[in-house]
């Protein structure tokens, strides 16, 4: 096992002249020593960090756990019981490391055999240094667009459990895919229970009024090919719960245009409708407080003898005044005939 220690002549990781960016650093894994000392030199002219070279699985992983080098150069018959395909997946599998194979075998199944363990490359032996930098190239461009994709599915997966909303994603047939968090939580189902079973199987909507049945905006979603939102509330159930939800469906499409499934945003209002029934109910009581200002209703304390009018505060006052005070009523005066023949002498009419 050679490492950096032992070959002084090795970049250290450093830019090059001449180059654009860091040098890709390769570990190679070769156990004929001539061979692997030639390959070293190859990929140095060519312009590569030679992190270190192994003749065995074993010295391998052990090299790559420390270095970590960007692309391992793997000959498929190595020392030792493990070979150069059954070391390559280990490489994948613990420390995600593109591998591209060198072997004189060419038959078809161990080409297939490496194709199955996600080879990023493979070249023949002799190795022509113009297939070699081409295998390597497309090898670690191969990785870049690898972990780029990665990192889009990690951000992607962060921010839909972020969400605050619940969301259920469908193919076209309405077989649920994924479910967040969130949607989770409002169900009471969790994702491993309900995927791959369909939407209308788990879920049930209805109007939250006349109770009847309603069509999910995410099947109209799919069916239009549009986005829908709801025009209401609308009421889900499922798992032995009752919820007012908003809902928004979206479909998704391919590169072609076409519909292969469906997105649905909903969010739980019951608080928010309970809300608006009491400001409904507090309006209409507030209505109907307005028609009956300046309204007499109930009953008036009146002296029998003076005809003043008792108030709330336990004050006597003219009728006519309160008469005014409480209503939108205005009094003139004058005089009724019984009162005109009872004040005015029969000699003066």
């Amino acid at each position: 096992m050679i490492g950096l220690e032992q070959t002084p002549a090795l970049w250290n990781g450093a830019a090059r002249p001449g180059t654009r960016g860091p040098v890709q650093r390769i570990l190679v894994v070769e156990d004929e020593a001539l061979v692997a000392e030639d390959t070293s030199q190859t990929l140095q002219r060519m312009g590569y960090d030679v992190t270190g070279i192994a003749a065995s699985a074993d010295e391998c992983l052990e090299l790559a756990h420390k270095q970590r080098p960007d692309l391992v150069l793997m000959d498929i018959v190595i020392q030792g019981e493990v070979d150069g395909i059954e070391t390559a997946a280990s490489l994948r599998q613990t420390l995600d490391l593109p591998v591209v194979f060198v072997t004189s075998h060419s038959d078809e199944a161990t080409f297939l055999r490496a194709k199955v363990d996600n080879a990023f490359g493979y070249v023949l032996k002799p190795i022509a240094e113009r297939e070699l930098q081409m295998a390597i190239e497309i090898g670690l461009f191969r990785k870049k667009l690898e972990s780029e994709m990665a990192a889009s599915r990690r951000l992607l997966e962060i921010t839909l459990q972020s969400l605050g909303e619940g969301v259920i994603v469908t193919n076209s047939a309405g077989i649920i895919l994924r479910v967040n968090r969130t949607a989770e939580e409002m169900t009471g189902w969790r994702a491993d229970e309900i995927v791959r079973r369909t939407f209308a199987e788990v879920f049930t909507l209805s109007d939250p009024d006349d109770h009847l049945p309603r069509t999910s905006r995410l099947q109209h979603a799919v069916t239009t090919a549009g986005i829908s939102r709801s025009d209401g509330y609308s009421v889900l159930e499922t798992h032995g719960r009752r919820l007012i939800i908003e809902e928004t469906g979206a479909p998704i499409k391919d590169e072609l245009g076409r519909v292969v499934g469906g997105v649905l945003v909903f969010r739980e209002v019951s608080e928010r409708r309970r809300l608006e029934q009491e400001r409904e109910k507090l309006v209409g009581d507030l209505r109907l407080a307005l028609s009956q200002v300046k309204t007499l209703h109930g009953l008036l304390p009146v002296c029998a003898w003076c005809r003043k009018v008792r108030d709330g505060a336990g004050y006597w006052q003219r009728l006519e005044d309160y008469i005014v005070r409480h209503s939108e009523a205005s009094v003139t005066h004058g005089i009724c005939p019984d009162c005109a023949t009872q004040l005015v002498p029969p000699t003066d009419r």
